[in-house]
């Protein structure tokens, strides 16, 4: 190839219409390949004196360069069409989702309409509505979440807290619901030395929730949740390693969608087919906010036999004195003879069914302070 494009009949031919011609060649070293360029310039009085200037270099480290950008970008690309592909699934399951609870809401409301002289069946359907309505915005909430983490909306908010007394409220969140489940749930904090730390309760307290809250999905009745709270040595001066366990005895996963739960957008199987219902999200928030402070998630899990989270975190020791103030704060319950109870209120929305809304349920709240 080389001796043919630099020949005296194709150099002639191609300077004739070209100032100037490039020709790529290879040369093998062994094992080798060194990537070379031949440049070839026109010069003098052309075409009377057919002069030019032969120049060989070597472009073997900007071959490479762009070779590796090349391969980078034919990466990116890929990587772009399977997010563009999973957002389309998405979208797709979405459609879905959001329409199943608002077809409840609307139908259900239009029953209770036309029954207002049964009042039994018009509770019936409000305890409907509220559930579809209550669905409905657990979508819409892991929507804006990941879009507030993706777009760096998101910060900690560290205060003194106490690790059980943390888990302790967990219980009372989960614990109605596994036993309506009849699911048996256990959490277990005798390792735990050092209780009191900064930490982000709210965050800690989703990541957990999520994490639970796919157990309560996932995991038939008679079945075990169990959450376990672990602390770790070598924790730097002044920070403790904690290790938060969520196992359940629920259907598992498959290796195939383990290695993807937390992307977003993923769901192994859609609600349509499984009769589960979520946005798919709910992973992939918990994986951002464990990054977030800067800790690690992992899961192991055996179809038909359960799975397994494990989240890690160095979390900053706290003194006893200041979570013990914040606990008191905590607990400290506001007296109906308040000074607030003459006050006004003022209540902004500039939506006139919000508005009507909370001013009924201010009313309703104010009405026991009005009687004698």
């Amino acid at each position: 190839m080389l001796r043919d494009a630099l020949s005296a009949e194709s150099l002639i031919t191609r300077l004739t219409d070209e100032s100037r011609i490039h020709v790529n060649y290879r040369i093998n070293h062994g094992d080798v390949t060194e990537y070379c360029q031949a440049t070839v310039v026109r010069g003098g009085d052309w075409p009377q004196a057919h002069n030019m200037v032969l120049g060989l270099r070597s472009v073997d480290v900007q071959t490479r360069e762009e070779m590796k950008k090349k391969a980078l970008l034919e990466e990116a690309l890929t990587q772009a069409n399977k997010a563009n592909a999973a957002k389309s699934a998405f979208l797709s399951n979405m459609s879905h989702d959001i329409r199943t609870p608002m077809n409840a809401i609307v139908g259900f409301t239009t029953l209770a309409a036309s029954r207002l002289d049964q009042p039994e069946k018009v509770e019936e359907y409000l305890n409907k509505i509220k559930s579809s309505s209550t669905h409905l915005l657990s979508l819409i909430n892991d929507i804006l979440d990941m879009s507030h983490i993706e777009s760096g909306k998101v910060s900690l908010d560290e205060q003194p807290y106490n690790l059980v007394d943390l888990l302790d409220d967990l219980y009372s969140i989960i614990q109605a619901e596994t036993s309506a489940r009849q699911l048996y749930f256990s959490i277990n904090t005798e390792s735990v030395r050092h209780t009191e730390v900064r930490c982000d309760k709210l965050r800690i307290n989703q990541i957990l929730l999520n994490l639970l809250g796919n157990a309560l999905k996932f995991t038939n009745p008679g079945g075990f949740i169990k959450v376990t709270l672990d602390e770790l040595p070598g924790a730097p001066v002044g920070y403790g390693r904690y290790r938060f366990t969520v196992s359940d005895t629920g259907i598992g996963m498959s290796p195939e969608f383990v290695e993807h739960i937390f992307d977003p957008f993923e769901r192994e199987r859609t609600s349509t087919i499984s009769g589960i219902q979520g946005t798919g999200l709910g992973m992939a928030i918990t994986k951002n906010l464990v990054d977030m402070m800067h800790g690690t998630i992992s899961v192991k899990s055996t179809q038909g036999k359960g799975t397994s989270f494990t989240v890690e975190l160095t979390l900053q020791l706290a003194c006893e004195g200041a979570t013990a103030a914040a606990q008191e704060a905590k607990t400290q319950h506001v007296d109906p003879s308040h000074r607030l109870r003459h006050s006004r209120i003022l209540l902004v929305d500039d939506n006139d069914l919000n508005r009507e809304i909370a001013i009924t349920l201010l009313e309703d709240e104010a009405s026991p302070w009005n009687t004698p």
